[in-house]
């Protein structure tokens, strides 16, 4: 991945979150398929311009590098939480969730969630309704509305979350 004139080798699981005005790029490095996602906003209101301003630019992490952090039900990876190009605040954090465990009790929060499943069989509560997921499905979870993740597997599940305001 290069953001800028910086380079970084980005294995399974690695983050880059490129702000508006960087230039940037992806090559496969390796020799077998990669896949990666990108998510691309935009604002009716336009760029504030504050987190630039702040040095808290583009930022580029690989998952080797994170530092996990054990919970009770699994761990936790703590990406990034700052000021975005179009929000007060992006937060981003990976989850593993062990075997029969669920993320937390059923809630509801302001902030708009993407969950974006690494591993694992896993069963999402939205609203009053119940889906199935699996690796590299995509969950869009609109703010008020109550939700759930239970891991249904034999083993681990790992999860991005993904939360804006």
């Amino acid at each position: 991945m290069t953001i800028k004139d910086k380079s970084q080798v980005l294995g399974p699981g690695g983050v880059a979150l490129a702000f508006p005005g960087d230039e940037h790029g992806v090559e496969n490095a390796g020799d077998t398929k990669a896949s990666y996602y990108i998510i691309k906003y935009q604002s009716r209101a336009g760029l504030p311009g504050g987190p630039v301003a702040a040095g808290k630019g583009s930022y580029m992490v690989d998952w080797k590098d994170l530092v996990a952090e054990k919970t009770d039900r699994g761990e936790r990876r703590n990406l990034f939480d700052r000021p975005g190009a179009l929000f007060r605040r992006l937060e981003l954090h990976a989850t593993t969730l062990n075997a029969g465990q669920v993320s937390h009790a059923p809630h509801v929060h302001r902030q708009e969630e993407i969950i974006l499943l690494r591993s694992g069989e896993v069963q999402m509560q939205i609203g009053e309704s119940f889906y199935k997921a699996g690796p590299g499905d995509l969950v869009f979870l609109a703010s008020g509305v109550k939700h759930a993740l239970k891991n249904m597997g034999a083993g681990a599940c790992e999860y991005f979350a993904l939360q804006w305001e």
